[in-house]
């Protein structure tokens, strides 16, 4: 019987019977040794909001909740340290940012909240604009009548920012504009999501 460098399992010889407390001694040994290595890795962002976790293991997905300890956190038990690319996903936007792990450690990483920016036009439902000329909204206690217009108004107030460009989405979304219309006036295809601006704080 000879027992190897590193990790000291057991290796019997030839001539040796079979010992289960052997195999038993080799299995916890290495078992330890996985145990050593695995990671566990907490994500804290906007609650119910989702997490996707790139790691050189596998994929990995999750929600951030509320735990017993009042900490609002996606958890995740990865088998080793490493480089690890996390998105945070809330209503659709996607921030994303690459850490490394080290092996066999709790690490946090907290992603800031988001803020986003929807155009007011967000608040009208789809292709409205295809039979009515204006909209009453209720915004924060504000009520407030959102008329319709056509393309030129809007190209002639256009600057290229996402927020103009999130109301243009909205104005094809509610029918007062054409996708080819918003094509004109950015010089973009049409998109199939808006391209909001997202601030975090």
């Amino acid at each position: 019987m000879t027992e190897t460098e590193i990790l000291g399992l057991r290796r019997p010889a030839g001539s040796d019977y079979f010992s289960v407390d052997d195999f038993n001694h080799n299995v916890d040994v290495l078992e330890g040794a996985a145990q050593a290595k695995v990671t566990t890795l907490r994500v804290s962002g906007d609650l119910n909001s989702a997490v996707l976790v790139i790691h050189s293991s596998g994929s990995y997905s999750g929600t951030i909740v509320e735990h017993e300890d009042g900490h609002k956190y996606a958890e995740f038990v990865l088998p080793c340290g490493g480089d690890a690319d996390i998105t945070h996903v809330v209503n659709g936007v996607k921030n994303s940012k690459n850490i490394t792990l080290v092996e066999g450690q709790t690490e946090w990483y907290v992603f800031h909240k988001m803020t986003i920016h929807h155009s007011i036009l967000a608040r009208v439902p789809d292709g409205y604009f295809n039979t009515e000329n204006s909209i009453a909204l209720d915004r924060d206690g504000v009520v407030g009548t959102i008329a319709k217009v056509d393309m030129k108004t809007f190209q002639a107030g256009y600057t290229a920012d996402l927020d103009h460009q999130n109301e243009l989405w909205h104005a094809v979304r509610t029918g007062m504009i054409t996708a080819a219309d918003y094509k004109t006036i950015t010089g973009e295809a049409y998109p199939t999501a808006p391209p909001t601006r997202v601030e975090q704080y």
